[in-house]
């Protein structure tokens, strides 16, 4: 009869060869590389001094709709990135994505837009 720590022994090195040979996978969300230079790409920015930018362009708070609606008009691809300063907080942020009216799903404001990467602060 074999003793039980000599099985214990060879499950425990079968668990670590069979552990070892799995893959696992983590699911992320990145942004397309773009051979360019990232023309394709438009980012709003929410900086510190509570105002917009598009593309490192300012824009006014007032204009912001207009500005988006003018970008995302003609685009194949409604694609927004949102890049937020730390002060920001959350409900500045969704009122930013609230206020791109191109960036919708069929343009008519049915869909809802996902913020992934974003901690607000508290």
């Amino acid at each position: 009869m074999l003793p039980l720590i000599d099985v214990l022994l060879v499950l425990l090195v079968f668990f670590m060869l069979v552990n070892a040979r799995v893959r696992q996978a983590i699911p992320l969300q990145v942004p397309p590389t773009d051979v360019g230079g990232g023309r394709n790409q438009i980012v709003l920015d929410l900086p510190a001094d509570r105002g917009f930018t598009i593309n490192g362009q300012p824009v006014l708070d007032s204009q912001l709709e207009t500005v988006l609606g003018a970008i995302f008009g003609n685009r194949p691809t409604k694609l927004l990135f949102v890049k937020v300063s730390g002060n920001r907080t959350y409900q500045e942020v969704v009122t930013a994505v609230d206020r791109a009216p191109g960036c919708w799903n069929r343009g008519d404001r049915t869909g809802s837009p996902e913020l992934t990467g974003f901690r607000p602060s508290l």
